[in-house]
């Protein structure tokens, strides 16, 4: 049985786009989009493949639609994790917002994501910082636009508490 996934955002006439992931393996394995985006993950705790692990498993992998494939710039593993595909998503966020906000500059946005031990209770927290540079500012023109931005961006709003998340269990379906 397949659930009409569009249901929740077309009851919400301020919807204007909905992206719906999917992850059935946990850290370890697979996560994937609706729109046919496949991408291998894994926790960034295990232990990392060596390059030449990593170059052969890239090689060998299926090339279904949408597939991420090839060997990363690291040259370690083919596969991401959260931490990294959080600091793909405000990098790309912020960086839209960023020439929202600063039109005809070029704009370089750079997201670390550490993870760390939660120090509120189990399990573990992401401390992420971004890095805003604008050509042609001032420090201080590139703290104002900086702040700006930030306003603006989604994923800002949802990491600094002004955005809003829901969680909703429902029933198991196989696939």
């Amino acid at each position: 049985m397949t659930r009409d996934t569009t249901t929740r955002a077309t009851e919400d006439d301020r919807v204007l786009y909905t992206a719906t992931a999917h992850n059935r393996t946990g850290p370890d394995g697979e996560s994937r989009t609706d729109g046919g985006l496949r991408v291998a993950v894994r926790s960034p705790l295990a232990p990392r493949p060596t390059a030449e692990a990593a170059q052969t498993s890239a090689a060998t992998a299926a090339t279904g639609a949408g597939e991420v494939t090839g060997t990363p710039a690291s040259g370690t593993s083919a596969a991401t994790d959260p931490e990294e595909l959080l600091a793909l998503a405000w990098a790309t966020c912020l960086s839209g917002s960023a020439r929202i906000v600063a039109p005809g500059r070029d704009v370089t946005v750079r997201v670390e994501v550490d993870l760390v031990e939660d120090p509120t209770g189990p399990g573990f927290a992401f401390e992420p910082t971004v890095f805003v540079s604008f050509s042609g500012t001032t420090p201080e023109q590139a703290e104002t636009l900086a702040q700006q931005a930030h306003g603006r961006c989604p994923v800002s709003k949802l990491l600094t508490g002004r955005g809003h998340a829901a969680i909703v269990a429902e029933p198991w379906e196989d696939d």
